[in-house]
């Protein structure tokens, strides 16, 4: 055996070497970034103390838009999940607040939605960013109500979110909310979603999104 084929030995030896340790820690990272995943989804659910929940909509054209809703048989009150923008709760005057109402048969999501003063982005106007985040979070619940017309609950996940931006709505102000299912293939579950002022006059943002919804685990 010659000098440089007992070093290309040693070299190969200490490569696989390094692969099996690459890919212990691979197996450890993946282990912990699961483990974490884990953890944080059993806190998903968290019980926010009433006070968080203050806005009370008496507005007269919001109080027109809900007490429709209310008397509405076809609609019940839509109340999974409440933790709308979990990351932006100082107080209960300055959170992001809904209220909203969903029909089974027709599989439409309605209601309204009240923005805050600290979702500014251009001056006294709603963030697009943070409107487009509640736009998914509706259109998400619409998708996931569709998604249990069988009894029994199958999680879904956004695949694709398009944003129209007509016009710009104004912080400090309650607008209304209006979605339903677009189309449905299989898994695939697309749906529409409206901003418009009270009346339902004025669009101010459109939403649509592709869903899909996940398999059952064996």
């Amino acid at each position: 055996v010659t000098h440089t084929e007992t070093f290309l030995k040693t070299k190969r030896v200490m490569f696989r070497s390094f692969l099996r340790s690459k890919a212990l820690w691979a197996t450890a990272l993946g282990t912990t970034i699961g483990t974490t995943g884990f953890l944080a989804a059993k806190q998903l659910e968290p019980k926010w103390p009433a006070e968080f929940f203050s806005y009370k909509f008496e507005q007269l054209e919001e109080q027109a838009l809900l007490s429709k809703l209310e008397n509405n048989k076809a609609f019940a009150k839509h109340t999974r999940p409440r933790r709308l923008l979990s990351w932006l709760r100082p107080s209960a005057e300055r959170n992001i607040q809904y209220r909203m109402y969903w029909n089974k048969e027709e599989q439409i999501l309605e209601g309204c939605v009240h923005w805050p003063e600290d979702v500014e982005g251009p001056p006294n106007t709603v963030h697009g960013g943070c409107s487009a985040t509640v736009a998914d979070h509706l259109s998400g619940a619409i998708a996931w109500r569709a998604a249990q017309s069988d009894g029994k609950v199958h999680p879904c996940v956004t695949a694709t979110l398009n944003m129209q931006y007509k016009a710009r709505i104004p912080t400090n102000s309650t607008v209304r909310a209006i979605g339903k299912v677009k189309e449905r293939d299989g898994r695939k579950i697309w749906t529409e979603l409206e901003f418009t002022d009270l009346t339902g006059e004025k669009l101010y943002h459109r939403c649509t999104c592709l869903f899909i919804v996940l398999k059952p685990k064996n």
